[in-house]
């Protein structure tokens, strides 16, 4: 069975594809539903040109002035439960652009409380078009497992000018009972 964060973020990339004009983004403004950038607009000032073109998902341009806190590309995967031995799965394809590293997280909202997990695999973006492919097991000692939350994938961006050309992006789960694990299980693997 399909958890259901595939669809809905499959649902929000596809809505993503479909965005016909640049858009200048507002930080917690939705570029589409559940897609958003937010950044520290307190201590920075930040200009993100969203792109849609031929061939790409979207290209990010973006202007940063100041020491911003942070700078995060986010895309809702709704509500869903996930259990110890999921594994959580990000391909991406980049084309030319500016290199950084990327890193991601879940971030998990429950009653209002924050819970980050975040992603182990850290790839270099290396400015040279490519694709991704991020795995990350769920461990017990994981905050998303805490209960059936709605749940974020927050892509960091870098905290100076860049250019990122995103041409496609996929997020999968594949369940724990099909035994996949995107790393050697240990001890600690177990641990709450």
């Amino acid at each position: 069975m399909t958890h259901p964060s595939v669809p809905y973020a499959n649902t929000a990339i596809a809505n993503l594809r479909a965005l016909e004009t640049d858009t200048i983004a507002v930080s917690g403004e939705h570029l589409v539903p559940d897609i958003y950038i937010t950044w520290d607009a307190q201590n920075s000032g930040i200009e993100v040109k969203a792109t849609a073109g031929e061939g790409d998902l979207v290209t990010l341009n973006a202007t940063v002035d100041g020491d911003t806190g942070w700078f995060s590309f986010n895309i809702g995967l709704g509500e869903g439960q996930f259990e110890v031995g999921d594994v959580l799965g990000l391909v991406l394809e980049v084309g030319d652009g500016t290199p950084f590293a990327f890193r991601a997280s879940i971030l998990s909202s429950d009653d209002g409380a924050l819970h980050w997990t975040e992603l182990a695999e850290k790839p270099a973006l290396d400015g040279s078009p490519r694709v991704v492919t991020l795995l990350h097991t769920i461990a017990a000692h994981d905050p998303i497992i805490a209960a059936r939350t709605f749940h974020t994938l927050v892509c960091n961006l870098p905290h100076h000018d860049f250019c990122l050309s995103i041409k496609d992006m996929r997020f999968f789960v594949v369940g724990a009972a099909r035994g996949l694990s995107a790393a050697p299980e240990t001890l600690t693997s177990y641990a709450v």
